[in-house]
């Protein structure tokens, strides 16, 4: 995706331009509490085998992602938990209805769903196997796919903070659309310095990654005619880059247009949540 595709117009939600973003402040530093001390809980396990730099720029150099998938998971104990205190985040901030977020924990608490299963097969990028839990037990896909990819991003970043000290100038040289650390695909796309390098954070570990300027990093097309960034008026640099090759969407900021701040990947996440529902509601995903 390009920063200035062939078409750009501006988002508006509902007809208002006000948009709440100090509740979903709230809402992802929550999570990022909860996710914190899941991955914490790793922290005690005595199983988990060291990584090594050789190990590490092995599996770089053979074309793979520096971690081998699926990783280690914390116990299942841990993992209903984290899953319980996220449902009653979200609906904390209404996010989740209450009924389907009372379905969900009913089924945790009561077994019915093998959370850590879930979470393996999410932390390798597999979404298929979570629609079809979805259907088989009658809980909402949204509520299942979002519970299960928080409990493997908390998973995946501890594993990723064990390696990314190893393959420093493999993350800092990368040009490839998936993240060198897990292989999952970006969540954000950040320009920043004055020469406007692009960067991706990974939707998955929080790993950063520099980035070709031009091209999407999910089907690798590079037609501009192909592309189309969404502005909201009031939030300057910010905005979405859509490929209409792929339909898949992926929010950018511009650290250029933000000031002096610094902000984190939790911030910047925050800052840019309103893109996720437009594009969303224009069919992309």
């Amino acid at each position: 995706m390009a920063e200035h595709p062939g078409e750009s117009k501006p988002l508006t939600d509902g007809g208002s331009n006000k948009f709440p973003v100090e509740e979903f402040a709230r809402f992802h530093g929550k999570l990022k509490e909860i996710r914190a001390s899941l991955a914490a809980s790793l922290d005690e396990r005595g199983d988990i085998s060291p990584l090594t730099g050789d190990v590490v720029s092995e599996r770089i150099s053979s074309g793979k992602a520096a971690l081998e998938l699926p990783v280690a998971l914390p116990d299942e104990g841990a993992l209903c938990d984290a899953a319980i205190r996220i449902l009653d985040v979200a609906v904390e901030n209404d996010v989740f209805d209450k009924p389907e977020a009372d379905a969900a924990k009913k089924t945790i608490e009561g077994g019915g769903l093998d959370i850590v299963a879930l979470t393996s097969v999410v932390v390798t990028g597999d979404s298929n196997t979570v629609e079809k839990v979805a259907l088989e037990s009658g809980l909402a896909l949204d509520t299942l796919l979002f519970l299960v990819e928080q409990l493997a991003r908390a998973t995946l970043t501890w594993h990723s903070s064990r390696v990314k000290g190893l393959l420093e100038d493999e993350v800092k040289t990368s040009r490839t659309g998936t993240c060198p650390v897990c292989g999952n695909h970006p969540r954000l796309s950040i320009i920043e310095g004055e020469e406007g390098v692009r960067k991706l954070v990974c939707g998955m570990c929080e790993t950063i990654w520099r980035y070709k300027r031009i091209g999407c990093p999910f089907c690798g097309s590079e037609d501009q005619k192909k592309f189309r960034r969404f502005t909201v008026d009031d939030e300057p640099g910010l905005s979405a880059l859509l490929c209409d090759v792929c339909k898949r969407y992926l929010k950018q900021i511009d650290r250029r247009k933000l000031g002096d701040g610094e902000y984190g990947v939790t911030e910047l996440e925050t800052m840019s949540s309103r893109f996720d529902i437009l594009a969303r509601r224009e069919g992309y995903r």
